[in-house]
């Protein structure tokens, strides 16, 4: 490129990638569903921290679904009397159900 005011920079290359890779973490990352206590920047690092993880070893969020998976499958065998599904299943251990005695969680 002869004329730089023509012509993308190094600078506008790379937070434009960097940008992407951010954006595609931030909405593929799927969290297990917070505590009622917990606070916004507790639950905020968490997601950074998966982030991060994402970043260097995707791999790990690969096996962490699988793990999530197999409990699923394995806690929908053992509630099959009750009429639960899969779907209940990475509910309820993704934190989705919650247990409340009248004062707390």
């Amino acid at each position: 490129c002869d004329d730089i005011h023509h012509c993308r920079t190094f600078l506008q290359i790379f937070w434009s990638c960097i940008s992407v890779l951010v954006a595609c973490m931030w909405v593929s990352v799927h969290p297990n569903l917070p505590a009622p206590n917990e606070g916004f920047w507790r639950i905020l690092w968490q997601r950074i921290s998966l982030m991060i993880v994402a970043l260097i070893a995707p791999e790990m969020l690969v096996l962490w679904a699988a793990r999530q998976w197999y409990a699923a499958r394995k806690l929908t065998r053992s509630e099959f009397d009750v009429g639960w599904t899969e779907t209940h299943a990475h509910f309820a251990l993704r934190g989705g159900f919650a247990l409340f005695d009248g004062s707390e969680f």
